[in-house]
């Protein structure tokens, strides 16, 4: 592959936490390039050649392909990057478990926090809008529940130890906090471990802050 570094076209208060928090552990060079999603930037004729379906984060490779989809992404990189063990190679005895709760986690927890946070991308009935939400919430809490009875590392989400997993599966933790967040984890115990462990890793939380922060 060439030498060029990976950039990360990123917003704040995007999934761009996710890959990002991924090239930091990694260790691989990598540089930023900040799309402005409050001007609409991902949806320039500039941006679409970057990425056709125009949303944050995308990936551009060494040899300057870009893609997105946060899933498609963290594979990319660990199969980019077996060296770092952070993602099962194909044959590993875990692999067929990270990809089933990788793309869960993308296609059931992602899209349903989205669903909750806003509902009005998801109805056209301004009176709908607090069933959307309600109907969401209850989808979030059966799944966590279901995350909570398959994480198996303690507190990690595989044996093997702090990866992908534990990186996405906090990040659908997002729409809540407080008393609310508490709530949650009180009764999933798996789910609190890897949620504050997580946290205590000081790339995550640091990027935590850049993304999600008061400044942020």
């Amino acid at each position: 592959m060439s030498s060029q570094p990976y950039r990360l076209y990123y917003d704040r208060m995007t999934s761009a936490f996710v890959p990002h928090v991924m090239l930091e552990e990694m260790g691989v060079d990598y540089e930023l390039v900040h799309i402005d999603t409050g001007v609409d930037a991902h949806e320039t004729e500039e941006f679409r050649a970057i990425n056709p379906n125009m949303l944050i984060p995308t990936l551009g490779l060494p040899d300057g392909r870009t893609f997105g989809e946060n899933g498609a992404q963290l594979v990319m990189l660990g199969d980019l990057h077996p060296e770092s063990g952070m993602v099962p190679r194909i044959g590993d005895e875990d692999r067929p478990a990270f990809l089933q709760w990788l793309f869960a986690i993308a296609t059931t927890g992602h899209t349903t926090i989205r669903r909750y946070s806003y509902p009005e991308e998801y109805s056209t009935r301004y009176d709908a809008q607090d069933s959307v939400s309600e109907a969401a919430y209850r989808q979030l809490t059966r799944f966590y529940s279901v995350l909570d009875g398959v994480i198996s590392g303690e507190p990690w989400f595989l044996p093997r130890g702090f990866g992908p997993l534990d990186i996405y599966t906090i990040l659908i933790l997002i729409p809540f906090e407080g008393d609310a967040l508490a709530d949650i984890l009180d009764t999933r115990p798996s789910l609190a471990r890897l949620h504050a462990a997580t946290h205590a890793r000081p790339t995550v939380e640091r990027l935590w802050n850049f993304y999600f922060g008061a400044d942020a």
